[in-house]
């Protein structure tokens, strides 16, 4: 990267660990940083951004709670090349710290189903059907026990996000089913394992027959079930 932050970037009005973080943002942003890539070392790094060695260091922990970096011993700090648990956990703080309403999560669940089932119909392989059909085929097994009956409905989420065929599509809606799993317990200890296995066949159909227009439907039917039967503590 040889010097182009002191180039680029003027201090901000922020916390000095802020503006590091802001900086890495934005390389990454422009497409000047690429997943894998190698940052400068600390010392160069503080040098480029006229700020302490601890700030770059305080910065970089921030950013490893994040999932935007990892240490490689003996190597140095590099950009994550992959998604992680720890990064999708932040977001999911984020939706904790805003309290959404319940018109909010019922919105935003039907509108993020509304696009993965229409793309996972669209875009699924036979491997994703497949996928989907062995998980559909262990719900009846879990009917009394809601806690293993929402880990099988949240793979079957998770595989439909898969099918997408769509890495960003995918992790937003991990995240959001992630956030409602209390909400979706709740639901399968009421009734949602009957409701979860129906609406799940609907949408294995939907995806063998190629049926787009049945997206808003599905997406619809999916969270009245959800919304009917979690405890209103929920929202």
């Amino acid at each position: 990267m040889n010097n182009r932050f002191t180039q680029d970037y003027q201090r901000q009005k922020t916390s000095a660990s802020d503006y590091v973080i802001s900086v890495i943002r934005d390389e990454l942003l422009n497409k000047r940083l690429k997943p894998g890539e190698q940052l400068p070392s600390e010392t160069e790094l503080a040098a480029q951004l006229e700020v302490s060695r601890s700030t770059v260091r305080e910065a970089m922990r921030v950013l490893m709670a994040y999932g935007v970096v990892e240490i490689r011993r003996g190597k140095g700090t590099f950009i994550c090349e992959e998604s992680t648990r720890v990064s999708e956990d932040s977001t999911i703080f984020s939706f904790l710290i805003v309290q959404p309403t319940k018109r909010e999560q019922m919105e935003f669940r039907a509108s993020m189903e509304r696009i993965v089932f229409e793309l996972a119909i669209k875009n699924a392989t036979q491997d994703d059907i497949d996928a989907l059909t062995a998980n559909y085929e262990n719900m009846p097994d879990m009917e009394n026990d809601p806690e293993k009956s929402v880990e099988v409905d949240l793979e079957f989420h998770r595989l439909l996000g898969e099918a997408t065929k769509n890495r960003m599509v995918a992790r937003v809606y991990n995240v959001a089913m992630e956030y409602i799993r209390p909400s979706l317990i709740s639901s399968h200890r009421r009734n949602w394992p009957v409701a979860a296995e129906k609406t799940h066949r609907l949408i294995l159909d939907a995806i063998n027959n190629r049926d787009t227009s049945s997206a808003d439907k599905l997406a619809q039917e999916s969270t009245y079930y959800w919304i009917v039967d979690a405890d209103e503590k929920f929202f």
